[in-house]
């Protein structure tokens, strides 16, 4: 998977957090290479030809529209309420247990693949349409990933298929280039698609905030600041994986954290003004805007010692403790 990023990397390249016990970590733990994304892909090729034939079983049809009914519904149905939460997650797990118990590969296929999906399709409507929804959807998602990873494999692999910025490849996307970016839709305006892509985005760091990757989100925002040559998209979606993920990579890797913010402050938000002059339409408008809420958001990092607080982050102590059992 390409990106970016080029042999003649910046003067202030960043290095991965330190490890626990001292020293520097050669790498985040949680890494993905390039053949990961290759695997991922030719996994969901392969269950998407299940589902595909599972879908063409007239035997199981009433089975698909009570599965279907269910996960519409409950996924619909979560809310930024651990009643809710818990609730919607409980019932979620005991239909995938009584669906799949003596299920053969194809059935179990067929229904991990379409939690997944429906997740994902909740990501670009639900989420973008409000932001902060993207926290109750990643505590239940996160706790059904637990119980089966399947479902994590395929939300990924969707994710990877549709926006691969969400894993740092931003090749196609430079400024003045002469076709649409990679996941823009045809005759999609910049906006709407800079804004679904980050929506997307959203809910997954948001899943790895609450599964505590943090590894994994640290490596994507070293690669943004890291980049030999900024993108239009990248504004928009630094800013989204900031917002959500900044409380809590602040908590855990501290001062260099902060070296994180400098450096984004100083160097990558002086590139992006530079690449305006390169940008044409609304990716121009796109980019200001962009650039002017990461500005400020760096801004209040800056002089109140800590990033703003994302709105549906935190839950009550009460309510918090509330999700933890295992259910």
């Amino acid at each position: 998977s390409s990106s970016s990023s080029s042999s003649s990397s910046p003067s202030w390249v960043l290095v991965p957090p330190k490890a626990e016990g001292g020293g520097l970590a050669t790498a985040p733990t949680s890494a993905v290479s390039a053949g990961d994304l290759k695997q991922w892909l030719e996994e969901l090729n392969e269950a998407e030809k299940t589902v595909t034939s599972f879908r063409g079983d007239a035997s199981q049809k009433q089975f698909r529209l009570d599965a279907k009914k269910m996960l519409n519904t409950r996924i619909g149905q979560i809310s930024a309420t651990a009643k809710s939460i818990r609730s919607s997650t409980s019932d979620l797990l005991q239909f995938l247990s009584r669906s799949l118990e003596g299920a053969d590969d194809a059935k179990r296929i067929y229904l991990e693949y379409s939690v997944a999906e429906r997740f994902y399709d909740e990501a670009k409507v639900g989420v973008a349409a409000q932001p902060r929804s993207a926290w109750c959807k990643a505590h239940t998602l996160a706790r059904i990933c637990e119980h089966y990873p399947n479902v994590l494999k395929r939300v990924r692999a969707l994710l990877l298929r549709d926006c691969p910025y969400a894993f740092g490849d931003f090749a196609g996307s430079e400024a003045g280039r002469a076709t649409f970016a990679p996941g823009q839709q045809t005759k999609e305006p910049f906006t709407g698609f800079a804004d679904r892509m980050g929506a997307c985005l959203r809910l997954w760091v948001a899943l790895l905030v609450v599964q505590g990757d943090l590894g994994l989100v640290w490596s994507w925002v070293a690669k943004v600041l890291n980049s030999s040559q900024a993108t239009p998209v990248m504004a928009p979606l630094l800013q989204v994986v900031l917002e959500t993920s900044g409380r809590d990579m602040q908590a855990r890797y501290k001062h260099q954290f902060i070296k994180l913010a400098t450096i984004a402050e100083a160097h990558f938000l002086p590139s992006l003004h530079s690449l305006e002059a390169r940008c044409r339409g609304e990716e121009v408008e796109q980019l200001k805007a962009s650039s002017a809420k990461l500005q400020l958001w760096l801004k209040i990092l800056r002089s109140n010692g800590q990033p703003p607080l994302c709105e549906g982050r935190f839950i009550e102590a009460d309510q918090e403790a509330a999700l933890n059992p295992d259910i």
